[in-house]
């Protein structure tokens, strides 16, 4: 009996494992996530303007953007700068509120991809921290 849990045990790890290498979940943007993220960006008149140094990411909220309804761009700024934004209207979060524990959830997760970090190194004490 032992063998057979222990042999559906490594079958179901390495299934685990093949989808985890095969299949990268496209991460949720959301208005609570944005309402998140704005944690790390700039207010101006009409729009919204979150600046990072990771182009992928600036593309992603951008993308994200889109699937709600609203259009955003995207640039670089400077020749000799590394830093990306996306801007957005403030139309697409005006008036809106975090009502569920969803909602909650994806604020927390904007909230720390704009300002929150881990150690890089794997031997340090481990600890999350938010600016």
């Amino acid at each position: 009996m032992y063998i057979i849990i222990q042999d559906m045990r490594c079958s179901l790890i390495d299934k685990i494992e093949n989808q985890k290498l095969h299949h990268t979940p496209t991460p949720k943007i959301s208005r609570a996530y944005l309402l998140g993220a704005l944690h790390d960006s700039t207010k101006s008149r009409y729009t919204y303007r979150i600046c990072q140094k990771y182009p992928d990411y600036i593309q992603l909220l951008s993308e994200g953007i889109k699937t709600l309804g609203c259009k955003s761009w995207t640039y670089k700024e400077g020749k000799e700068r590394n830093l990306y934004v996306v801007e957005f209207g403030q139309g697409l979060l005006k008036g809106y509120t975090l009502s569920t524990l969803d909602d909650k959830i994806d604020y927390v997760r904007g909230y720390f991809d704009s300002e929150g970090s881990v150690p890089r190194n794997i031997s340090a004490r481990y600890y999350i921290y938010f600016a």
